[in-house]
């Protein structure tokens, strides 16, 4: 195989408001918390089974960042493509933590706001890649 991917596909309700820092080469960054439910009947017993799952979503470009401060809320529905990241750090006893990453890039992050019929109501696609 000569290639290889890396995406990530998530609908799911944001947890909650959008966190918006600045790191320090200056440029920002929004966190998301985007809650997924899943839902399942168990076969032995009948019974419906519900979990959720809660996905943190870093994202990089300038552009869907814009968009993020302004039109995305705790609450909304949002389709996002991105790439799985895993990322390494140290707590203050130097332990070892993992904690993996949902990321938007520039070149390839995808937001979507769905409104509550599941429809597209405005698409937040990058072509920060292009400026």
């Amino acid at each position: 195989m000569s290639g290889f991917i890396n995406k990530v596909v998530l609908i799911g309700i944001l947890a909650k408001d959008p966190e918006i820092k600045m790191i320090q080469s200056g440029d920002n960054i929004a966190t998301l918390v985007l809650m997924v439910n899943d839902s399942w009947e168990n076969r032995r017993t009948a019974q419906q089974i519900n979990k959720v799952e809660y996905f943190k979503v870093v994202v990089f470009s300038k552009n869907l960042i814009k968009q993020i401060e302004t039109v995305i809320k705790k609450g909304d529905q949002l389709y996002i493509e991105g790439q799985l990241r895993v990322r390494k750090w140290y707590d203050e006893q130097k332990n070892n933590h993992y904690s993996a990453e949902i990321v938007l890039f520039s070149h390839n992050g995808i937001l979507v706001l769905l409104n509550d019929n599941n429809i597209k109501e405005e698409l937040l696609i990058n072509q920060e890649a292009s400026s």
